[in-house]
């Protein structure tokens, strides 16, 4: 599980870790309190090391859940401006959405979701984007609403196309209202990016 941070006490642990070196900020990854990883993810997310980024990849194949759920959390907003690593947050992620845990499924799903809003796809989708966006669009159909909730949400990272707001428009009547209200956030900022970019132009 992945908490939110919302306390002067998770502000506190948060300055604590910030301090440590990559090794240790590393090793809280694999502490058993959920908070204390997300914790550690967040500053390993700032931080954006080459070092970190190569130990977080790592975590993908570990047979313990909560690891491959954190990898997910920390390459969704990884923070680095290398290509090389850029082009591998994707596959990974896509791999773990496909987890046989849900939890790691869905983290996975909010993960893409934050990468492709920051690093859009382009029109013209390479292979792995099209991968991405046809898994994603499959999970919205999903009999739990938690994966429904994650699709919707990360539909909004992909390009403005006809099937992704068809798509969006359907998860609106989902019987789950988290559901519904967040396909309706996907569409308002699907929408502020098409304004956006005919002020642009």
């Amino acid at each position: 599980m992945i908490y939110d941070l919302k306390n002067e006490v998770d502000f506190l642990a948060y300055k604590y870790l910030e301090g440590q070196d990559d090794k240790v900020l590393f090793n809280y990854l694999h502490d058993l309190d959920a908070k204390v990883r997300t914790i550690a993810g967040k500053v390993i997310q700032l931080r954006g090391s080459d070092e970190l980024f190569e130990k977080v990849i790592g975590l993908k194949n570990t047979k313990t859940y909560y690891l491959r759920e954190i990898c997910a959390f920390i390459l969704g907003q990884f923070k680095t401006t290398r290509q090389d690593f850029l082009a591998q947050i994707p596959v990974v992620l896509l791999e773990l959405s496909k987890d046989n845990s849900i939890s790691v499924k869905t983290t996975a799903m909010y993960a893409l979701g934050h990468f492709y809003g920051y690093h859009p796809m382009s029109l013209s989708l390479s292979e792995i984007d099209k991968q991405v966006k046809d898994t994603l669009l499959s999970y919205s159909t999903h009999h739990l609403s938690s994966v429904r909730v994650s699709c919707a949400f990360a539909l909004s990272g992909l390009p403005d196309e006809k099937v992704v707001r068809d798509t969006l428009n359907q998860l609106l009547d989902d019987e789950c209202s988290e559901v519904s209200e967040w396909a309706e956030v996907s569409l308002e900022i699907l929408d502020d990016r098409l304004t956006k970019q005919s002020i642009d132009e």
